[in-house]
Order: structure tokens, then sequence, then C-alpha cells
């Protein structure tokens, strides 16, 4: 389902990532300190250590002070750390630890405190933010937590409530945001997700409920946008989605159907128009796509319509303009186009055909004008121009001539207008030099320039008056650097520079009298 960020909350997160008091196996937090030490001062008595002891770190600060009795630690033991600010609070009982624990803010303030009994944890604790707030609070028995536990946010609302059992999570627990509002409900079993679940939304209504068994998700799961409108009807077993999938537009229209079995897509899947029209249809076999493929229009009509064998494009493939007439057709095999496509415009005749291998263009293609006549013809390998291409007037008059090899423009003809009078074609050869061509009275249209056979250097356009379009940089088919746009009376309409052919840094744009009239940066958009 496609939660809300904001709103969701992701259990495996949301309970292994809680402050320190939630994690299991927490240990008496001793102070260990005999690497730092320099010098001590206490009494021995027949060997053994007796009464009050004093621990200096080198600088003569104290580290640690407190009693013992018969070699043990006894009492109140204090701990301070190298600002000499006292850090820590322990009693001990035969060197064990009992009675009152504390850590401590270097600013003096509580840190943790609470208590031991032979050396385990427990009774009352808590835990608190630098400056008092209180950060957590449960209760210990024999070390493990059990009950009711707590955590806040610094600002004192409440930010989690769970229950423990033997030091494990069990029963209901809420989960808040920082605002105090109820985000989620879930409950636990032996740490493990078991029971019902349900979010929520910051007004308080239901944005997710469902259903886990032994950490994994089963049964109905729905999914509910702020409206309280279905968007999702999921079920799960065993973790995995199983049986029919319902989505919903927020609408509350019908968007798509699914079916899974055990978590591998299996029968016909269907995608709807928010209008109820069907948009899709396809059907899974063992995960993968099998069979009979659709697309359709908002209106009804068919877009598309094929077959897959094991999740691959085969046979024959049809594709469809809204009016139903044919906009291509052609086979696959094995995912990849095949043998002799047909592509039309859509009043119907063909505009272009040719052949595939292996799922690019190869051998001889051809363009038509829509009147039937042919636009351009020439020959592709593996998806490259190659050979002699020519291109075509309307009235069968040849434009000009060009020579590829393997996508590189090596060459072209002089160039020819409709009525058949010949114009320079520029002085590329052998891939370097410039292309020139025009428009149909013979006036110059864009100037370019080739380097190996790519396109390099500045391009110029220009309008059916003569007056430049536009100037620029393109290499290897791409805008790249500085480029100006013009007014067919010569002002500039815009400038400004591309990167990969995509705008980039600030663009200036103009009216007809030069005043600027808007101005873009791209790069932070």
């Amino acid at each position: 389902m496609n939660k809300p960020a904001s709103y969701l909350f992701t259990y495996s997160l949301s309970i292994f990532c809680l402050s320190s008091f939630l994690l299991p196996g927490l240990k008496a937090q001793t102070m260990s300190f005999p690497d730092t030490i320099a010098t001590y001062k206490g009494e021995l008595q027949n060997g053994k250590k007796e009464g009050l002891w004093l621990f200096y770190r080198s600088n003569n600060q104290l580290l640690a002070e407190g009693f013992y009795k018969n070699d043990k630690k006894d009492s109140l033991w204090f701990f301070y750390n190298a600002d000499g600010r006292r850090n820590q609070m322990e009693s001990y009982k035969g060197g064990i630890l009992n009675g009152i624990y504390a850590s401590i803010y270097s600013n003096g303030e509580i840190k943790e405190r609470g208590r031991y009994k032979d050396s385990l944890r427990t009774g009352e604790w808590e835990g608190f933010y630098r400056f008092g707030l209180k950060l957590y609070e449960g209760k210990y028995n024999e070390g493990k937590r059990e009950g009711l536990w707590k955590e806040y946010y610094e600002t004192g609302n409440l930010k989690s409530a769970v229950f423990y059992e033997n030091d494990k999570l069990d029963g209901e627990a809420e989960f808040y945001d920082e605002y105090g509002q109820l985000q989620s409900k879930v409950n636990y079993k032996e740490n493990t997700l078991h029971g019902p679940v349900t979010e929520f939304y910051p007004d308080g209504s239901v944005a997710l409920e469902g259903l886990f068994k032994i950490g994994k998700k089963d049964s109905v799961w729905i999914e509910y946008d702020p409206f309280k409108l279905v968007l999702a009807k999921e079920k799960y077993k065993n973790g995995s989605l199983d049986g029919k999938q319902s989505y919903y537009y927020p609408s509350g229209k019908l968007e798509k159907t699914e079916e899974y079995e055990l978590g591998t897509a299996t029968g016909n899947w269907h995608q709807y128009y928010e209008n109820g029209q069907l948009k899709l249809n396809v059907n899974y076999k063992n995960g993968l796509k099998e069979g009979i493929y659709q697309e359709f229009f908002a209106r009804g009509k068919k877009s598309v319509e094929g077959k897959y064998a094991y999740d691959l494009k085969t046979g024959t493939w049809t594709s469809f303009f809204e009016n139903s007439n044919l906009y291509s057709i052609g086979d696959y095999l094995r995912d990849q186009k095949t043998g002799l496509w047909k592509y039309f415009y859509e009043a119907g005749p063909i505009e272009t055909e040719g052949k595939y291998k292996n799922g690019m263009r190869d051998g001889q293609w051809v363009s038509y004008y829509i009147t039937g006549e042919i636009s351009a013809i020439g020959s592709y390998r593996l998806d490259l121009e190659d050979g002699i291409w020519g291109r075509f007037y309307q009235n069968e008059q040849l434009i000009q001539d060009e020579n590829w090899d393997n996508g590189r423009l090596l060459a072209v003809s002089e160039y020819f207008t409709p009525k058949g009078e010949v114009l320079p074609g520029g002085t590329l050869k052998d891939g370097y030099g410039s292309r020139i061509t025009y428009y149909d009275d013979g006036t110059l249209k864009l100037e370019s320039y080739y380097k190996n056979g790519f396109t390099a250097d500045i391009w110029k356009y220009y309008h059916p008056n003569g007056k430049l379009a536009s100037e620029g940089q393109l290499l290897n088919s791409q805008k790249q650097g500085a480029w100006k746009y013009y007014y067919d009376n010569g002002a500039v309409e815009s400038e400004g520079k591309y990167l990969n052919d995509e705008r980039t840094g600030l663009w200036k744009f103009y009216n007809r009298k030069g005043r600027i009239t808007d101005q873009i940066n791209y790069s932070k958009e």
C-alpha cells in the first residue's frame, strides 16, 4: 500500500529503534576504571580494603570514591568525569549492586535513576533528557522489564506506551507523534507483532487497519484516505499477498484489481479509468505475464493488443489511435521486435515501414507522406543509419542524398529545391565539415557542422524571412552551452545555457521590443 510517509509507522523500525530503555538484556551499569587510575588512597586491614577509598586520575582529579567492607564494595559509591563533576552513583552490599542507582549529566541533572537488587534492576526506573524532562519510565522485576513502559518526546508529550512480560513486548502498544496525537496501535506476543494493527491520521481518523499473526501480515488489510474512503483492500496469508486485491481512486471508484497466490501474481489483473472504463487487461501465471494483453483508451476503445509467453512479448502486436485506426503492427520474438513493422498516420495511410532484428532496426526502411509518396528511404544496421539515404519532396523530387556509416553522417549531396534547382549542400566530407538546408523557396534554413560524422560546433537556424532564428552548440545531437533564440524581426526572444539538451542556470526571456519579460533559474527547479 502507498501510505503517506508522515502518517504511517514501519513496525520493524518503530520497535527496534526505540530508546535504549526498550532494548532487551540491559545489564548493571557499573563503573569500570582500573586503566585510568594513577593513584588511590585507602586503608588496608589484614591486606583487605576497608573504609573510605579514593581513586584519582593522572592529573590528581578524583575519579571515584566509596566504601569497602571486608575487601568488597559497600554502601554508596560516587564516580566523576574528567571535569570533576559527579556523573554516577551506585549502592553496594557485599560487593554486589544493591540499592539506589543514578547517572548524572554534566549539568548536574539526573540522566537515569532506579534501584538494584543483587545486581539486577528492580522496581521503578526513570530516564530524563538533559534539562529534566522525562525520557522514559517503567518497572523491572529481577532485571527484566515488566508491565507498562512509557517513552516521551523532549516536549514532554508521550511517544510510546508498551507492555512487557518477562522482558518481552507483550500486549497492546501505542505510538504517538511529537504533538501527542496517536499514530498507531499494535499488539505483541513475546516480542513479535501479533494481533490487530491500526494506524491513524493526525485528525484521529483511521488510516490503516489489519492483522499480524506471529510477525506476519494476515487476513484483510484496509487502507483509508483522510476522508474515510477506502483506498485499498489487501488480503494476506502468512505474510504474503493471497487472493484478490482491490485498489481505489480517492473518489471511491475502483482503480485496479490483482490476484495473488501466496505472494505470486496469478490470474486476471485489471486496471480501470476513474470513469469505470477498462484501462488494462493482463493475465499472470506463476508470477509471469501469460496470454492476452490489452490496453484501452478512456472511452473504451482498444489502444494495444498482444500476447505474452513466460513474461515475454510474443507474436503479433497491434496498437491503435483513439479513432480506432491502426497505429502500428508487427511481431515480437522473446520480447524483442522482429521482422516487418508498419506505422501509420492517424488518418489511416502508412507512414513508415521496415524490419527489425533482435529489437533493432535492420535493413531498408521507407517513410511516406500522408498522400503516399516516399519521403525518405535508406537502411539501418544495428539500429543505426548505414549506407545511402535519400530525402524527397512530395512531388518526388530529390531533396538530398546522405551517406551514412554506422550512425555517422559522412557526406551529403548538393541540395535541390522542389523545382530541381541546385543549391550548395555544404562542405561535409568524410564526416567533417558543414551541411546546409533550405526552405522550399531556396531561403537558408540551417547551417550545421559535423566532426567525425557527429553533430558539433555552432548550429544556426533561420526564419523563412532570412533572419536568424537560433544559434548554439550541438554536440552528439544534444544542445550544450549558450544558446540564443530570436524573433523574426531580429530581436532576442530568449537566451541561456543547456546541459545535455536540458536548460540549466538562469534563462532570460524578452518581448519583441527587447524588454525582459521573465527570468527563470532552471538549476533550482
